[in-house]
């Protein structure tokens, strides 16, 4: 992948390889300094701010040093004490995040004074204190802070011992015309110093004046040579040194994408989850899909921003190319934009793939994945790769999409073929069988009218026939039976169906309602239609029983049949039917059995343990259901 990066100072446009080394025509990216240089000339650092910063950095260096001493030792104490008990436990967490505090304490005193960058990427949400404390103790990074910690009271004590050295000498160089003349004597000039009268010139009283403004230059020189060198050690502690945290980021969230993509049936759904989990692993403030100019998915910034910024994209100077990003930095957009304080803006293509019957996607109708981050904020060369995996995600999110709906396109042209060739075979017949009757009869009401009764009762029953078949076949048309009444309410009607369409005996006993959510209720009802279907064309049963209840917080869900039976054993690898049904079981976590033998008919048994139900509140109700015989439907009818 290829990302184009704008210059910091021409402001112009060059590639940087991703994956290898950049080429030699290619220009250098500018330098990133780590930390503040010091002053090229001599007296340089007694004018430099960062000097005083530096000075100050020192003088809260050692009290905070004492601080952290004390609380560790007495947390520690008091935690490892008390171990025996759950006290010492919560203690020793909370020392844990007494750590962290005043880790992140230090982090935002080195930033501020010692010019450094030492923020660190922003952690995973915990699930929990046991997950957090897991997550804490199985951070590097915090085993790294607890060692900047132990280093600062040495550190401390060797600034106060240097600087307190140094300092204190210059002073007293400094103060020698202030120790006190008692006279001349010639040309010597008489000091009193601790009781002892010393001779000294003019000019060697000047010297050591000239001493003690070197010395103190030095003085601060040293200082600062020890903040510059404490500067390389906060980074190296108390920042991502080697990222390991931020991989692990990355590789959960494209495992997560690769779960939503796998789970989610709402294309924008799992198109916002993905940028959610690109947000939460990166420093990005925000991201939005445009396809076509449109925001097909946002997270982070408010609807107005990713709007606004839709209708900007035109005028912005990014002519994405194939497998090619964007950093587009300084640039100032306008209005409600200019509100949200954005700062670099990351741009990808997303590749498109073409098929034989969709060309690929022109200008008008690309997709383009845009990350926004901060001000200040700088995304890495690292989460530049992971927005490029990110892109390949979506890309595979929105063909998965465009599958799905050919699927439905395709599916709903099958279910007309199949339902044509149910009217074709059945109705159609039955009402053809039924002309040719009523002119049998019409031609022999005046000659035999016994015989001609005979032809209209063969008439009616065809009438009848082709009367319960249309049910069956209107039953067959509503998918919606879940939506409208439940899950208990669909099995009603698919056993209902069956003694109407195959003329069996078929029985419902489901007393409640299950308060599962509508992924579950369709698996479960999906599994009664196979089982009910391999009944009727394969076991050629005369007698169907459902039970749906509630067993040990779960649900039960079972199908039993007096049919021909079969091997399990026997059918190797199992037929679709059957792979289908455990397959559903297996993706809801529930447990799938089927029992089978010859001449013994056929079980399939669906337990959904409690562990796996997803609640979905619905009001409960009585749904034991026999289905009603021929004679009651034509007599309702």
């Amino acid at each position: 992948m290829q990302l184009l990066e704008d210059a910091a100072t021409g402001g112009g446009l060059y590639p940087v390889s991703m994956t290898s080394s950049a080429s030699p025509s290619a220009p250098a990216p500018p330098p990133v300094r780590p930390h503040p240089f010091a002053p090229r000339h001599y007296f340089g650092e007694l004018i430099d701010p960062a000097t005083y910063r530096h000075l100050l950095y020192h003088a809260f260096s050692l009290p905070l040093a004492l601080l952290y001493f004390s609380l560790f030792c007495v947390s520690f104490a008091l935690g490892a004490g008390l171990a025996v008990i759950v006290v010492g436990f919560f203690i020793l967490v909370g020392l844990l995040w007494l750590l962290l505090a005043c880790a992140d304490l230090e982090r935002l005193l080195g930033t501020a004074l010692l010019g450094v960058n030492l923020s660190r990427r922003r952690r995973l949400r915990p699930d929990g204190l046991w997950d957090w404390t897991r997550r804490t103790l199985s951070d590097v990074g915090n085993y790294k802070a607890a060692l900047y910690l132990a280093l600062k009271l040495p550190f401390s004590l060797l600034v106060l011992l240097v600087g307190g050295s140094l300092l204190s000498t210059a002073l007293v160089l400094l103060s020698a015309p202030f120790w006190g003349a008692s006279g001349l004597s010639g040309n010597w000039l008489l000091v009193e110093l601790n009781a002892q009268t010393y001779q000294m010139t003019v000019w060697s009283l000047a010297a050591l004046v000239l001493g003690g403004l070197a010395l103190m230059v030095l003085t601060v020189a040293a200082l600062n040579l020890l903040a510059r060198a404490w500067a390389f050690v906060s980074v190296a502690l108390l920042t991502d040194d080697g990222e390991g945290e931020q991989a692990q980021r990355e590789v959960q969230a494209l495992r997560q994408g690769a779960s939503t993509l796998a789970q989610r049936a709402d294309p924008a759904a799992a198109l916002g989850e993905l940028l959610s989990q690109g947000v939460r692993a990166t420093a990005a403030q925000g991201a939005v899909l445009l396809h076509a100019g449109q925001v097909a998915a946002e997270h982070g910034l408010p609807p107005e921003v990713t709007a606004a910024f839709a209708a900007l994209r035109p005028a912005l100077p990014l002519a994405l190319s194939d497998r090619q990003a964007h950093l587009l930095r300084g640039w100032q957009p306008p209005g409600t934009l200019q509100a949200a304080a954005l700062g670099t803006l990351v741009s990808l293509p997303v590749d498109l793939p073409a098929t034989h019957t969709q060309p690929p996607a022109g200008p008008d109708e690309a997709a383009e994945l845009h990350a926004f981050y901060p001000r200040g904020k700088e995304p890495s060369r690292r989460e530049l790769e992971f927005w490029g995996a990110v892109t390949d995600q979506v890309a595979v999110a929105q063909e998965t999409a465009r599958l799905l709906q050919q699927a439905r396109l395709q599916g709903s042209e099958q279910e007309r073929a199949r339902l044509a060739r149910d009217l074709h075979d059945s109705v159609a017949q039955a009402l053809y069988g039924i002309a040719l009757g009523t002119r049998a009869a019409r031609a022999q009401l005046s000659r035999d009218p016994a015989r001609a009764s005979e032809h209209l009762e063969y008439a009616v029953q065809l009438a009848d026939g082709a009367a319960s078949e249309m049910k069956a076949l209107l039953f067959a048309l509503r998918p919606d039976a879940l939506e409208e009444g439940g899950l208990t309410a669909a099995l009603a009607r698919l056993s209902e169906m069956l003694t109407l369409r195959y003329h069996l005996k078929s029985t419902l006993d489901a007393p409640l309602e299950p308060t599962l959510n509508a992924e579950q209720k369709g698996a479960l009802y999906r599994i009664a239609q196979e089982a009910v279907h391999n009944a009727v064309k394969h076991a050629q049963a005369g007698t169907v029983a459902l039970r749906l209840h509630p067993q040990e917080g779960g649900w039960r869900l079972q199908i039993h049949d007096d049919g021909k039976g079969f091997d399990p054993g026997g059918v190797r690898g199992g037929t679709l039917g059957l792979k289908s049904m455990r397959e559903r079981a297996d993706d809801m976590g529930a447990q799938f059995d089927l029992r089978s033998a010859p001449a013994g008919g056929t079980t399939v048994r669906v337990h959904l343990p409690a562990a796996r139900i997803v609640a979905h509140p619905l009001p409960e109700r009585s749904a034991q259901t026999t289905a009603p015989s021929d004679q009651t439907i034509q007599e309702n009818s």
